[in-house]
């Protein structure tokens, strides 16, 4: 299968109108997100679930913000740890998504993003 880019997946994220198993495979398959084998077990509902986006924040990032829009938007910020937050310039460590149909899928576009920052795609 060919990589997935983390950017055009966060964007793909972002434009969703709700939960999409399709795109928690894509997510799985970009970051092996704890998955030993996906083909024979569910991967988590990042697009539907906050606890199972929250398994995508990177490592050590200390601040989470999810909130909701006036005009009934959601959007998700995340940002980089105590380190991170000490460079010269700390935007540089925030990743956000400013306007995704559900809190679920806002955090899990700014997680993806902050992978991206950190350049972290395999878990491991």
């Amino acid at each position: 299968m060919a990589e997935i880019d983390l950017n055009d997946l966060a964007d793909r994220v972002e434009k969703l109108e709700g939960p999409c198993r399709e795109t928690d495979l894509a997510i799985v398959e970009a970051v092996k997100a704890g998955m030993r084998h996906p083909w024979f077990i569910a991967p988590p509902s990042f697009t539907a679930s906050l606890d199972a986006a929250m398994k995508l924040v990177p490592k050590g990032w200390a601040s989470v913000q999810v909130g909701r829009t006036d005009d009934g938007l959601s959007y998700a910020g995340v940002a980089g740890n105590d380190g991170h937050m000490m460079a010269e310039d700390p935007d540089e460590f925030y990743a956000g998504c400013d306007s995704a149909a559900t809190p679920a899928l806002a955090l899990c576009c700014a997680a993806l993003r902050g992978r991206l920052m950190e350049g972290e795609g395999d878990d491991g």
